[in-house]
């Protein structure tokens, strides 16, 4: 995430610096929520941490009681003197499956720029915040969800012009996604560490 550009996303999370440069970054039409969820409230606030790849990551979220979905803010420094920083926008929905939390991002705004073409959709996430306070961000693994695209085991498209890194996006409803979410363990789908950070204390 410049804090995402695609690449700089992919960078930022599981390469060095939530995706490998050249992997598929997976998108869904829909988000993990099912009307009248609300958004977990335990995410309100600010967060500081490490990305796994390396690298800084503060993350705010923010959100009013009668409202459906939250705004998150993310910003990213790399471990180098002269990177000053990437912040991305997202709107942010959250749903449970099976005790499985689960943190939809609708990528808004990067760097001041509106997100558009295939990055223009929700980034599904799994989420734990442990005992000890520290939130935990899981990506998808894109292999097994395009497996399952291809399976029809969930509605979805896979543009493969590119025979080598193939995308995959799901164009399942929330609840259909949700059904199939309750068919799988996450911890192998949702396998790929992205971020472990800790609340800010409130000044």
């Amino acid at each position: 995430m410049k804090i995402p550009t695609v690449s700089a996303w992919r960078k930022a999370a599981f390469g060095a610096v939530l995706f490998v440069v050249a992997a598929c970054v997976p998108t869904a039409e829909h988000p993990v929520t099912r009307p009248g969820q609300s958004p977990d409230k335990a995410l309100l606030g600010a967060w500081h941490g490490k990305l796994e790849g390396g690298g800084a990551i503060d993350l705010y979220f923010l959100g009013r009681q009668e409202k459906p979905e939250m705004t998150a803010m993310m910003i990213t420094t790399g471990d180098g003197a002269k990177d000053h920083g990437e912040w991305s926008a997202f709107t942010v929905v959250t749903g449970e499956v099976k005790g499985t939390h689960y943190l939809s991002a609708l990528w808004d705004y990067n760097d001041g720029e509106a997100v558009q073409g295939r990055d223009r959709g929700w980034h599904i996430m799994r989420y734990t915040i442990t005992p000890e306070g520290t939130l935990q961000l899981f990506a998808v693994n894109e292999d097994r969800l395009l497996k399952a695209v291809k399976h029809k085991k969930v509605e979805g498209k896979i543009d493969d012009k590119d025979k080598k890194y193939p995308e995959v996006r799901v164009t399942a409803s929330s609840e259909a996604f949700e059904d199939y979410l309750a068919t799988i363990d996450p911890l192998k789908l949702f396998d790929k560490p992205f971020a472990a950070a800790l609340r800010r204390p409130t000044p």
